[in-house]
């Protein structure tokens, strides 16, 4: 995340900031580079060749009255069904925020659940299909009966949305999904948008 304070934006920090980070990650040869926008940052990253991906909105909704909370289990990590979702490791963030709340259907997908400063938080949420990822939203409004509660997902998985306005939750904010490659030459980072039901927060990817 790149956040300037108000009374020192458009001095050109976040700009500095951008070069260091880019700079930085050149160093240690990461093959591509990633964030989600919002509309005044857009046209700074596309000033340093970062190119839209795809649309990330955030949905809300307070949790419903769910019965019958299933018994999920989470017997270990899901990274092979993350990687081929995401594209990328993500071993070491999974690793953090597995704690704060996670539960898998079988193989077939996980779930991720995290309180926040103004409401709990689902996501990531990776499914191979809709079926599962259910079965996991249902674990999570079961968890948080009552409360506001917090939904980023990719629009372009249909599936995701259907899901969404059938639990209640309404569209609140858009940013876009923007990539530049860390290195000449990096070969395409293949993901599967559409077992991605949830992502892990603006600030994460």
């Amino acid at each position: 995340m790149v956040l300037t304070d108000p009374a020192h934006r458009r001095r050109g920090f976040a700009r500095r900031l951008m070069e260091h980070l880019i700079e930085a990650l050149a160093e240690r040869q990461v093959d591509w580079i990633k964030l989600d926008a919002t509309e005044a940052g857009a046209p700074l990253y596309r000033e340093f060749g970062f190119e839209a991906e795809c649309a990330v909105e955030r949905w809300g909704s307070v949790a419903a009255q769910v019965r019958g909370m299933p018994s999920l289990s989470w017997p270990g990590w899901r990274l092979g069904l993350d990687r081929e979702a995401f594209g990328a490791d993500r071993a070491q963030l999974l690793g953090m925020l597995a704690p704060l709340g996670a539960a898998a259907v079988g193989d077939e997908g996980y779930a991720m659940a995290r309180p926040g400063s103004k409401a709990a938080y689902f996501g990531p949420c990776i499914s191979r299909g809709p079926e599962a990822a259910v079965e996991l939203l249902t674990w999570f409004l079961a968890g948080h009966r009552g409360e506001p509660v917090y939904w980023d997902l990719l629009p372009s998985n249909v599936e995701a949305v259907r899901l969404a306005r059938a639990g209640g939750f309404a569209p609140q904010r858009r940013l876009v999904r923007m990539a530049r490659r860390g290195r000449p030459g990096a070969a395409p980072l293949d993901h599967d948008d559409s077992q991605a039901f949830a992502i892990a927060g603006f600030e994460f990817g």
